[in-house]
C-alpha cells in the first residue's frame, strides 16, 4: 500500500501507511509514532493529506493534537500548512485550555514576543511551569529579570485566577 509522509519538524518525521489517496489516519500523534514503520514509501501523497491527517487529529480534542496543529501553523512547516499565528495561537488556546503545558509555554512566548505583553505571558509561562514544564519556568523566571514587582504580582493573580477556572478564557 501506499505510504504518507508527515512532517512534524524539520528532523522528525512520521510515515503512516494508508489504503487510497483520500483516506485519513484517524490517530493521535502518539497512535501514529507507535504505528510508524521503517517500510521504504512506495509513492509520495498530495500535500493535502498531511494536513487533513494532522487537522482531524486536532480536531477530536486531543491536546497534544490540538498543540501539534498550533505548532504546525506557528512553524509554517508541515506540507498543506502555511504560517499564520492567528490560527497557532487559536490552536494553542484549545490545547492550554485543557491544561497542555507546552501548549501553555507557546502562548507565553506569542504574548512575550507578539503581542509584548509581560504580564499575560509571564501568567502563561507559569501555568505552564505548574503543570510541569521545565522550559517555562526558564522562560517565566527570564521574563520575570524585566517586570516590576506590581507587574510580576498582577501576573501571579491572573494565573490563579485562570487556574481556578481550570483555564478557560484566559
Amino acid at each position: 500500500g501506499y505510504r504518507v509522509k508527515i512532517y512534524i519538524e524539520e528532523t522528525q518525521v512520521i510515515e503512516l501507511p494508508i489504503l487510497s489517496f483520500e483516506q485519513t489516519v484517524p490517530l493521535s500523534f502518539e497512535e501514529m509514532i507507535a504505528h510508524e514503520q521503517t517500510v521504504p514509501f512506495e509513492q509520495t501523497v498530495p500535500l493535502r493529506v498531511n494536513y487533513k491527517t494532522l487537522n482531524d487529529a486536532a480536531l477530536r480534542g486531543r491536546p497534544n493534537d490540538q498543540f501539534q496543529m498550533g505548532l504546525a501553523y506557528d512553524q509554517g512547516n508541515v506540507p498543506g500548512v502555511l504560517q499564520d499565528h492567528k490560527a497557532a495561537w487559536l490552536w494553542y488556546i484549545r490545547a492550554a485550555e485543557q491544561g497542555h503545558a507546552q501548549a501553555q509555554n507557546s502562548l507565553g512566548g506569542i504574548y512575550e514576543t507578539k503581542h509584548k505583553n509581560k504580564v499575560v505571558a509571564h501568567m502563561w509561562y507559569n501555568l505552564a511551569a505548574s503543570n510541569g514544564s521545565e522550559q517555562a519556568l526558564t522562560n517565566r523566571d527570564r521574563l520575570s529579570d524585566y517586570m516590576t514587582e506590581i507587574e510580576i504580582a498582577k501576573a501571579q493573580l491572573v494565573a490563579r485566577i485562570c487556574k481556578s477556572r481550570s483555564y478557560k478564557g484566559c
